[in-house]
This record gives C-alpha cells, structure tokens and sequence, in this order.
C-alpha cells in the first residue's frame, strides 16, 4: 500500500506539472485567438474536471516541482495539498529546501 501511495503522490504531481503548462498554452491560445473558450470551459470539454480540482493540483505541482524528492513519499496527495502552507514555510529553510532537491 506505501508503494502504491508513493506513486500516486508521485503520479499526481506529474498531473499537476501537465495541467500547469496546458494552462500556459491556453493562455497563450487565448492571447492568440480571443474566441478560445475559457478555461474552465475547456477542462470541463476536454478533460472533464473541473477548475477547483486542477486548481489543487497545479498549485501542488508548482510548489514542488523542483523538489523531486516528494514524489518518493507515500503520503496522499490530499495530505500533501493539506499541509502545503506549512510545506512552503519549511522550504523556505535553504538547508531543508536543498535536501528536497
């Protein structure tokens, strides 16, 4: 059950990682061509979730992105997403931030 955790945390932030530059894309898209549909819109049609659940994770995903380390607890990502202001807070201690790295 830990491994299936740790792959799912693991799992999740990637998820998180590629809703964060389909975001950026859209953006870009919408910049572009100002008939893009929003993208709440365009999660609902193409990915079939909403914006509060993607929101969760791409804000996960951009705060530890570069600590590659988190994907190896088994932990959930709810946990994770939960706790993820005192996360920041212990990141922030560049001893710390550097062993997650």
């Amino acid at each position: 059950m830990r491994l299936n955790s740790a792959k799912y945390l693991a799992s999740s932030l990637n998820f998180g990682c590629c809703f964060n530059t389909a975001f950026e894309l859209h953006e870009l898209q919408k910049f572009c061509n100002p008939s893009t549909p929003s993208w709440n819109k365009w999660l609902s049609e193409k990915v079939g979730i909403s914006n509060i659940y993607a929101r969760k994770y791409r804000t996960v995903a951009k705060m530890l992105n570069p600590y590659k380390q988190f994907g190896c607890l088994s932990v959930s990502f709810d946990s994770i997403y939960q706790c993820r202001g005192n996360i920041q807070q212990m990141l922030l201690d560049a001893n710390v931030s550097t062993q997650w790295k």
